[in-house]
């Protein structure tokens, strides 16, 4: 295999952006195929890679599955592809609300999109009370 084609550009979570990475292993998965009559044949087949950014060295595990019956291959990426970094200043929060805070980022990074809406609410309602309670102690 030529030195070229190990090498792929992917999204790296530490260096915040697409970098090339270096295919350390492949790893066959599941996979498999039936024939259901003269015409008809279905395949199915999953592959695991093993990835390290040439950048900070950081390492990732990529699945892809593909299945006859599907147009495109399903890739998943291990950990998830961080869709955005939570802000720094979130280290200034109160413990309980950082830690809510922590968890919509990863609800994010998992491409859920109705948990992260409501830990947001969460969020913005233990601000509101905080601060009312500390509204009224100073009245």
């Amino acid at each position: 295999m030529a030195t070229a084609s190990k090498i792929k550009k992917v999204h790296c979570n530490e260096c915040r952006r697409k970098t090339d990475h270096r295919l350390l292993k492949t790893f066959k998965g599941d996979s498999g195929s039936e024939q259901w009559d003269e015409e008809y044949r279905v395949y199915w087949n999953t592959t695991f890679d093993v990835l390290q950014c040439c950048g900070c060295g950081e390492a990732m595990l990529v699945r892809t599955s593909e299945f006859s019956e599907d147009e495109h291959a399903s890739v998943r990426y291990f950990p998830p592809r961080v869709s955005r970094h939570s802000p720094k200043w979130k280290d200034d929060l109160p413990p309980e609300i950082m830690l809510v805070l922590e968890e919509v980022y990863r609800a994010l990074d998992a491409n859920n999109r109705r948990l992260p809406i409501m830990g947001a609410r969460t969020v913005v309602d233990m601000v509101m009370v905080e601060k009312s309670e500390t509204w009224a102690v100073s009245r």
